[in-house]
């Protein structure tokens, strides 16, 4: 599926492009983990509204919304 240039900004085109180079590659970890950043980055795009394209410091926000997330999953549970 080709998406429109206007809705996509050129962070989101590099991480496009990692995940390209990523599957080459065959590192699963990486593909697996910048999959899961497009997803979220596409979810924060329609949850912003239709036809709108996420800024930089958006994108940042995601990154480490879900940095923030996996980091307290692997940390371990007080006892």
């Amino acid at each position: 599926m080709q998406e429109d240039l206007q809705t996509v900004n050129t962070m989101e085109n590099q991480i496009k492009e990692d995940l390209k180079k990523a599957q080459l590659a065959r590192d699963e970890k990486l593909v697996s983990t910048l999959r899961m950043l497009l997803s979220e980055l596409t979810y924060a795009r329609v949850k912003k509204g239709p036809e709108s394209v996420l800024e930089d410091n958006e994108i940042i926000s995601v990154v480490q919304k879900e940095l923030k997330k996996r980091q307290e999953e692997i940390q371990p549970k007080p006892t």
